[in-house]
């Protein structure tokens, strides 16, 4: 069992918290509804509201859509009087694909095992300097009129005691979330050069053997309808 108290074992959300968010049962819900019944066994009811508690003090922090927010903090649970004591790590984005999945890999790379994921897709509103001021519940489907839909994913790990190995646990997921970004904002380019290419070559085939070019082309029909994640695209040209 780890030793090490948390000097801070939860952030309090504070007063004035935005409206839709002031419910602290339905917050709790909102986080850790999806979360798998397993991953929740070891916590009960009260560790939960702290934990959301925790979340919406990140949640509510100024953030202007183009940014993200990474933040690790202690926290503890006690199950029959053993006390176990985590790092939890979390993350307000804008919402888009590959996040959790590319949270997961840098975790993976960098050795560390998870204990509870939770990733919420919730539709907020903030103003001009990026201060929350609504959250209308779940977006997992679409944001209501007015609000933006963010990603906060909130994910424990054992306790990391090293200031080292908590930095380069954030400096690598910051750099995961700017090539998720740049990624994704150029995705639906690549796509469309992609399907471009595919007419030309329908339209004006090169000078390849047909049975070559169907299965060339049969590749290039498969990889656009979402059986590829593109991360890059360039042009060759060989004499």
């Amino acid at each position: 069992m780890i030793k090490k108290t948390p000097g801070k074992p939860h952030d309090r959300a504070g007063e004035g918290a935005a409206e839709g968010a002031s419910d602290p049962a339905m917050f709790t819900s909102l986080l850790f509804g999806r979360v798998a019944a397993e991953d929740l066994g070891a916590y009960d009811g009260a560790d939960l509201s702290r934990f959301a508690e925790g979340a919406l003090a990140a949640l509510s922090q100024a953030r202007l859509p183009g940014t993200v927010h990474v933040r690790l903090r202690d926290g503890a649970t006690e199950n029959a009087g053993v006390r176990r004591d985590l790092t939890i790590i979390e993350v307000v984005n804008d919402n888009m694909p590959f996040l959790l999945d590319s949270t997961l890999a840098e975790l993976g790379e960098q050795g560390i095992e998870t204990n509870l994921v939770a990733h919420p897709i919730l539709a907020v509103a903030r103003d001009a300097k990026g201060l929350l001021t609504r959250m209308a519940g779940n977006a997992s489907a679409r944001a209501p009129e007015g609000t933006l839909r963010e990603s906060l994913i909130h994910i424990h790990i054992d306790w990391l005691p090293d200031p080292s190995a908590r930095e380069r646990l954030k400096a690598g997921l910051e750099k995961v979330y700017h090539d998720v970004r740049v990624a994704v904002d150029d995705w639906s380019a690549m796509r469309t050069r992609l399907g471009t290419a595919m007419q030309s070559y329908r339209n004006n085939p090169p000078p390849l053997p047909e049975e070559e070019m169907a299965e060339a082309m049969r590749f290039l029909d498969w990889i656009s309808t979402d059986n590829f994640t593109f991360l890059g695209m360039r042009d060759y040209r060989f004499s």
